[in-house]
């Protein structure tokens, strides 16, 4: 007997997988190729997602992030590590790639005391 698992799970990237993700990250694997479908040729990219291999048709959305952070070339976004999101389009939900090192790193709070408080007398 063997764990079905694996057989119920799509080889390409879904939204279902992006929504099920613990980490919501992909490192492209890949220096991709062009494949025709349905809607023409279509870049398509080896991934890892949650250590598990797949294959990602990104958007014209996420190619144009992916190209203004390295360059045209895919051979350049091979080892990069790729943040997702879901985004609600007419169609669905669509699924966004932005590159790690692009997203903003939230501003430490640090709680400032006052070393002199009023009301208190200081020598």
């Amino acid at each position: 007997m063997v764990d079905a698992t694996k057989a119920c799970e799509s080889d390409f990237m879904t939204s279902d997988l992006v929504t099920n993700s613990p980490t919501k990250k992909v490192v492209i694997v890949s220096g991709g190729e062009y494949v025709k479908d349905q809607f023409g040729d279509r870049l398509e990219i080896k991934v890892t997602l949650d250590k598990k291999l797949k294959t990602w048709k990104p958007n014209r959305e996420t190619c144009n992030n992916l190209k203004n952070a390295f360059g045209a070339e895919t051979e350049g976004w091979m080892s990069k590590v790729i943040h997702l999101t879901l985004k609600n389009t007419p169609k669905g939900l669509s699924i966004i790639g932005i590159p790690a090192d692009s997203i903003p790193k939230p501003i430490p709070v640090v709680e400032v005391v006052d070393p002199n408080p009023q009301g208190i007398n200081n020598p």
